[in-house]
Order: structure tokens, then sequence, then C-alpha cells
């Protein structure tokens, strides 16, 4: 019985000394681009009206 033990504990010592711990990091980059674009159209119209009057006697 104890030699099945003993070979137990073995066995759990050999995986624990053969276990590899890796710790991946990631990096994430968001970039937003936020374009805005603003046209403004102006028209101005003038009318220019003239009137001669020419009287001649």
């Amino acid at each position: 019985m104890s030699h099945s033990l003993n070979n137990f504990f073995s066995k759990v010592a050999d995986i624990a000394t053969t276990t590899t711990t890796t710790t991946t990091a990631t990096t994430t980059t968001t970039t937003t681009t936020t374009t805005t674009t603003t046209t403004t159209t102006t028209t101005t119209t003038t009318a220019i009206t003239t009137t001669t009057a020419i009287t001649t006697t």
C-alpha cells in the first residue's frame, strides 16, 4: 500500500515540476478617426434698378 502511495506522490511531483505557465499579454489599440465636413453656401443677389428721366423743354 505504501509503495503505491509513494508511486502516486512521485507522479504528482513529476507533474508539478513539468508544468509551464505561459502568460500572453494582448494589447489592443483602437484608433477612431472622425471627419467632419461643413459646406456653407452663401448666395447674394443684388438688384440695382436705375430710372433716369430726361425732360427737355
